[in-house]
This record gives structure tokens, sequence and C-alpha cells, in this order.
């Protein structure tokens, strides 16, 4: 599903309609992004796609075509989400939730997440859903976007997250793919962003590591004791995990190592979000394609690795343990509510 009511909505077009030019022209090695047939295209109006030749070349190509609608004057596009029915990246996120597929937009984080959590929902045991940074780099960073100063169990949350969604890129890139008899990726490594070593170590962080020591080896990962910012771009962890507002300046200092635009993969919700940021697309439209390729084939990676599947078992995990700290039991009896914790 890619939301084309958005900012860039042509440039992101010219992008698609690029990267499938360069993955079905002969000899190419570049992925397969997506069976033109499987896409569907949420667009203002019908004279959108008459005024744009990249969407006309994608529905030539057997592209669906559904009608969205820019935020209405007078809403943010925060209370649009909620009042308008047929806002662009409302009605795709509702489209990807029926259909399990995977949503593309250039909403800015906050509206895609509030998107996603409207129609579809957040996972259960998730209270904030996180965005992964999908770089070059083998190493997934969250939360990127959507918190600034988590809790503990935010943090533990989140590097469950992303000890899911590593484990299901690296399995879903294997040539066997996942599912029975496939070979497993070597256990996660996951890492907590804090201080150098020689500053102190804030409370929230201080729990949160001893939390995940804890944690972490019941969900078949390895806690890396520390890593801070001298780290970066680090070899040492397979999924790095802080605040929004400290990966936002960490990212700013070091930018994308090769200049493409980098999206980022909202994990936590029922649907699976890839917002790619508007605000890069107009730098180069190969550093945009480049972009959009990486996402959508990392998020074919997690599909086929079972994504959802291994984040459920993960959190599960995460809510038992909130639950044995609470002095409660690990299951609640069917007549006491049902399963429901």
């Amino acid at each position: 599903m890619v939301d084309l009511t958005g900012p860039a909505a042509d440039a992101v077009a010219g992008a698609l309609a690029a990267a499938l030019d360069q993955a079905t022209a002969p000899g190419s090695a570049s992925p397969v992004v997506v069976d033109p047939a499987d896409l569907t295209l949420v667009v203002p109006a019908a004279a959108a796609v008459a005024n744009s030749d990249p969407l006309r070349r994608l529905i030539d190509r057997g592209a669906v075509r559904v009608p969205g609608a820019p935020s209405r004057p007078g809403l943010t596009d925060i209370d649009a989400v909620r009042a308008q029915r047929d806002l662009g990246v409302r009605v795709a996120c509702t489209l990807a939730a029926e259909r399990d597929a995977i949503v593309v937009s250039t909403a800015s984080p906050a509206v895609l997440a509030a998107a996603a959590r409207f129609t579809a929902g957040l996972l259960r045991g998730v209270t904030t859903a996180a965005w992964a940074h999908v770089s070059e780099l083998p190493t997934v960073l969250l939360d990127v976007a959507a918190t600034s100063r988590p809790s503990t169990d935010q943090l533990v949350v989140h590097a469950a997250l992303g000890t899911a969604f590593a484990g299901a890129i690296a399995v879903g890139g294997l040539d066997s793919g996942g599912g029975s008899g496939a070979p497993e990726a070597p256990a996660t490594r996951v890492g907590l962003l804090g201080t150098r070593a020689a500053l102190p170590v804030d409370p929230i962080r201080a729990d949160a590591r001893a939390a995940l020591a804890d944690l972490l080896p019941e969900l078949g990962a390895v806690f890396v004791e520390h890593i801070d910012a001298t780290d970066w771009p680090t070899t040492a962890a397979d999924v790095v995990v802080t605040d929004g507002h400290t990966a936002g300046v960490l990212l700013d200092a070091v930018g994308s190592p090769s200049g493409d635009a980098t999206p980022m993969m909202l994990l936590g919700a029922r649907v699976l979000a890839l917002h790619l940021p508007a605000e890069q697309s107009d730098s180069s439209m190969a550093g945009l394609t480049a972009g959009l390729t990486r996402g959508l084939t990392t998020g074919a990676r997690a599909v086929r690795g079972e994504l959802m599947t291994r984040t459920r078992a993960a959190l599960d995990v995460v809510i038992a343990r909130r639950r044995a700290v609470a002095g409660m039991p690990a299951t609640v009896l069917a007549g006491a509510g049902g399963s429901r914790t």
C-alpha cells in the first residue's frame, strides 16, 4: 500500500517506478521490490494519475488505484487521522491491515504512527510503537522518532521489538527463508546506547540495563554491556536501543553513509509501516530510489522471517516479566477475565 497523498508524492511514485524498472531489467541483480500486480496506490484524484507520468507507468504495469485525500483545511494532520475517513494515510493503513501488506508513506512519523494505531491498533504489551532506522548499516537503531523520555518499561519493550525485527530480517534474508526447518540466524546482540563509561548512568537506563540483562536470554539474545555514541556505527551489536531524541542527535551528527534517503520502519503496531522522509526526496532520484528499495526489501525480509509471530512471542516474555515483577501469576484464569493481562 503506497500512500501518494502526502508530500513529494510524485517523487515517490517516480522512485517506485525506477526501482521496478531496475529490478526487472535484463541481467539485473537488483532485488524485485514488489510485483506491480500486488501494488495498491492511494492517490488523491483521477487527475493526479492523468498528470503524473510515474503514476501512469505504475498503473499500466498492473498497480491498482484507490482514492484517498490529503488533510482538509483547518485540520492538523493528527486531527485528520481521527476525523477524516478518506485520509490517504488512513486508507492505506486500513487496507494494509486487512491484507497483511506493508504501508509506504511520506506522512510524518507522528501521523503515520497515529494512523497505524487508530486503524489497526498496537500489539498486546506495547504502549508506544517504535521507529527503527533502516539504513545500509547492519545494526538496527531504535527508537528514532517516537519517544523523547522513555520509561524503563518502554526501553525494554523496544529492545524486544528490535530483537524480533533483527531476527526476522536475518532469517528472511536466508536462501531457504523462514519457516519449519529453516536455518536460524546467530543470537541477536542487543545494546543500550548510553553515556561514555566514565560518566554516570541515569537511573532509567541503569534499571533498563538490569532488566535487559535478565530478559534478553529468554529471547535468545545477548546483552552488550556498553555502547556509546563514540562506538557508532558499531559492529558490537545487532540492535541498539535508545530514545528518539538521542537517536536524532546521533543521526544528525553522522548522517547516512551513502547519502540515500533513509526510511524508518514502525514496530509494535498490528500493521507494518514504512516512512520515507519527504525532506530528503528532492536530493536525488537515485538516492530516493535506493532508500525506497532498501526499505521495501527489508520489509519483505521481515515478513518472510515471520516478524509478527516473533514479535508477539517476544512481547509475551515481556508481559510475563511484568507480571512476575508485580507479584502476579503468569497467566489469568479464563473465569477471571480470559487471557487479558
